[in-house]
């Protein structure tokens, strides 16, 4: 879904409407997602995928999304609650929309949301914050140079939030100028009707409606596309944003069930192969028995140790049988082998088949449940197949959430995140791989020790300097050198630091500061770790 000049121009007034003057208790983040919290409901600056939206929420809305999302809220310290929106609008000619706001001291702020195809973030007044602006892309854009079959499709996979006006002059198959859209889109600019295309299969750019049983209303069908219909733009959004995140949490959800489900259906017909192997193999069981019972009543005719690949006997009815051995095994040791053997088989020839049975019954079963968990739009249904099998039904954590799990975590006075690596591997990671390169790195001079990170808010201004103090006491704390005494720390940005090949957690300064500092961990309750 991609949000166009004349979707950001409605909804910053309906906000506007909705929100001004309306106080605001607190203000956090996830990542590249910002929320406003105010009395039971939520302001929700959404990323998702290759698309961005607002969103204001109720309380039961937001904890919905947030079972499924699994995000992990952290307070932006850079704006101190309470406070009010005074003013939301779309700035001219750029696709954001501000939101002008009073904090508690009447200090005013200014915070942009960015709404650019494919890729969004905010800031705040001039400093871009957690922002991870990539190049920027056209498909938002249509070539009206394109032969018409394909200047159709690309507005159709484009412009799917938009009025049914223009998508029915594509429908009847004729033609239409660059002028003639223009004009469309002027005219659904300053309309007070919104619509919204029905949700379709994420997957592909076919439009594939899913069953109308969904919950969304009112659907109006329009050339076998469907319509949601209302002049509040911020309802639509709300609609789609929740729709898209629980289908698609459907629709991973059915692919991990599916897979869970194969897996085992491989399985039983592996252990069906195997079994039918055994009954093939064990038709002559009988033989083993006899090797054995030939070679006990002729012991006293060779040496029991005796080594060798064959030996020639006669048999209980006269004839001389050659029985195969294995050379490195005695004959009594061959003898022992042949019993065993003729025991595992006949347990094999009684018991495989009605295994054989019972499992061909499962394979069945199996087959019939993927068929319908295969055609099935029901997340309940989904969700009761993978509680009675024991599939997790949770989102994988990222891999920074993984990585961050291996590292000690604390919070400064200031509010700043510290991450301490807990051996020469994690220093590693956590040096090279998961800090930025302007975040601040701390390690104790002349003796071993942890690393440590402190990351910063912003990628131009360090920390207060309480807090690179803070910082440089845990690395101190966190190392060999001696409690009680005090010792030096070097710190820089970790962009100057150098990793030496072969040896992990070994690096080199390009350059660095140094702090005299007592191995401690600061007393106030924020320096508690957190789990």
């Amino acid at each position: 879904m991609i949000l166009e000049d004349f979707h950001l121009f409605h909804i910053a007034k309906n906000l506007e409407n909705k929100l001004k003057d309306v106080p605001f208790t607190s203000i956090k983040f996830y990542k590249n997602n910002l929320l406003f919290e105010g009395n039971g409901f939520v302001l929700f600056f959404l990323s998702i995928d290759d698309f961005s939206v607002i969103l204001k929420l109720n309380r039961v809305e937001f904890t919905k999304i947030l079972k499924i999302k699994n995000m992990n809220f952290s307070e932006l310290d850079e704006i101190s609650p309470p406070f009010k929106v005074v003013e939301i609008g779309k700035t001219e000619d750029e696709r954001v929309i501000y939101f002008k706001i009073f904090e508690k001291d009447l200090k005013e702020r200014n915070i942009f949301f960015h709404f650019i195809p494919h890729n969004t973030f905010f800031k705040i007044d001039s400093e871009i914050f957690k922002s991870k602006r990539r190049k920027l892309l056209d498909s938002a854009r249509i070539d009206f140079t394109l032969p018409k079959d394909t200047l159709k499709k690309e507005i159709l996979k484009n412009v799917k939030f938009t009025s049914p006006i223009i998508l029915k002059e594509f429908l009847k198959g004729d033609n239409i100028s660059k002028e003639k859209l223009n004009f469309l889109i002027d005219k659904f600019y300053s309309s007070k009707i919104f619509y919204l295309s029905a949700p379709y299969e994420i997957r592909g750019d076919t439009f594939k409606a899913l069953p109308k049983n969904i919950e969304i209303t009112p659907l109006k069908p329009l050339d076998d596309i469907f319509f949601v219909e209302s002049d509040d733009i911020l309802y639509l959004l709300k609609i789609y944003a929740i729709y898209y995140i629980k289908y698609k949490h459907f629709y991973q959800l059915k692919q991990k069930v599916l897979k869970s489900l194969k897996k085992r259906l491989n399985d039983i017909e592996k252990k069906i192969f195997s079994l039918n192997s055994q009954i093939k193999s064990a038709k002559d069981y009988e033989k083993y028995k006899q090797w054995g019972d030939i070679i006990s009543a002729n012991l006293y005719l060779f040496n029991g140790k005796k080594r060798s690949s064959k030996i020639n006997l006669t048999d209980f009815s006269g004839k001389e049988i050659e029985i195969p051995l294995d050379s490195q095994k005695t004959i009594l040791e061959n003898k022992d082998f042949f019993y065993k053997k003729y025991s595992k088989l006949k347990r094999a020839m009684e018991k495989n088949p009605e295994r054989v049975k019972r499992l061909e019954k499962e394979r069945l079963a199996f087959r019939k449940l993927i068929s319908e968990v295969e055609d099935t739009y029901d997340l309940m249904k989904i969700e009761q197949i993978s509680h009675k099998f024991g599939i997790s039904t949770k989102e994988k954590k990222s891999l920074k959430d993984k990585k961050r799990v291996k590292f000690r975590k604390f919070i400064t006075s200031d509010g700043y995140v510290v991450l301490v690596g807990k051996g020469a591997k994690e220093n590693d990671e956590l040096t090279f791989r998961y800090s930025s390169p302007n975040d601040l790195w701390f390690h104790v001079a002349d003796y071993s020790g942890s690393h440590v990170i402190l990351i910063k808010k912003s990628r131009k201004k360090n920390p207060p300097f309480s807090s690179i103090l803070e910082a440089a006491k845990i690395a101190a704390y966190y190392s060999k050198s001696p409690k009680g005494d005090l010792v030096d720390v070097r710190w820089t940005l970790r962009k100057h630091v150098l990793k030496i090949k072969g040896t992990p957690g070994l690096v080199r300064l390009r350059e660095f500061n140094t702090l005299r500092v007592l191995p401690e961990l600061p007393s106030h309750k924020n320096w508690e770790e957190t789990k």
